[in-house]
């Protein structure tokens, strides 16, 4: 009788123990979990943060995320538009839709105005890229409406600056030269002097094709004053 409660007795405390380690690795698993939620999370909002001065960082970081496996549909999302803009950003060709595209399925039934507005705005590029004009035009319009209800003027003046090239590639003068005065005002609304200067140039080149050379003149000696004051000059600006 004494044997069978010493048995029974271990076999209850074997019992506690198991269960208590399993209860430690199951917290453990939790707290892990947790603990790379919030580093990927920290890494999403760092590459962001270094998107527009430190491009090639900013890459580096949404490349060295192993797996979004695991990630929430808003994290998801938020990397493929981040790993999409990065790629435009370092000069690095993006012709496939299928990256964006998690992106759009998350931001553009949302109501974060910024990121479906820059969904928006690099589907256009892509289409735009790919020869699907109606499709680029389309997305630039929604990028349009929805980054003017943001307070973000560099986006909305790389917005109409795109539209106003993919207007212009389609011979469609007029309009390319209206989305090219908005991107203008914006970029002034910024003080993106080098901006400026591509728009206005961009500006006067239609004003040669009207064969309107007063206006050329006026628009390309103005950008010409402008580049003097800078020290040098950068295309980052449109991207």
């Amino acid at each position: 009788m004494m044997k069978k409660t010493i048995l029974t007795l271990k076999k209850a405390i074997t019992m506690k123990l198991i269960g208590n380690k399993f209860l430690w690795l199951l917290l453990f698993a939790i707290l892990f979990s947790c603990q790379q939620k919030s580093n990927i999370s920290s890494q999403l909002l760092l590459a962001d943060e270094l998107m527009d001065n430190c491009p090639d960082s900013s890459l580096h970081i949404l490349q060295s995320i192993p797996s979004t496996a695991n990630l929430s549909e808003k994290e998801k999302a938020l990397h493929a538009l981040l790993l999409t803009k990065a790629y435009y950003k370092n000069r690095i060709p993006v012709e496939s839709d299928s990256l964006i595209n998690i992106a759009a399925d998350y931001f553009l039934s949302g109501n974060d105005l910024l990121n479906k507005a820059y969904t928006c705005y690099y589907m256009g590029r892509i289409n735009q890229k790919n020869k699907n004009p109606k499709a680029a035009w389309e997305n630039y319009r929604e990028a349009a409406n929805t980054a003017e209800k943001t307070t973000d003027n560099k986006l909305i003046h790389l917005i109409y600056n795109h539209w106003g090239i993919l207007c212009f590639e389609q011979e469609l003068y007029d309009e390319s030269q209206g989305k090219y005065f908005k991107s203008l005002h914006y970029a002034e609304q910024i003080n993106d002097s080098t901006a400026m200067v591509f728009i206005l140039n961009d500006i006067a080149d239609i004003y040669q094709f009207k064969e309107d050379y007063d206006k050329m003149l006026k628009y390309r000696f103005r950008a010409f004053e402008i580049a003097q004051k800078l020290n040098e000059q950068t295309i980052d600006n449109f991207c």
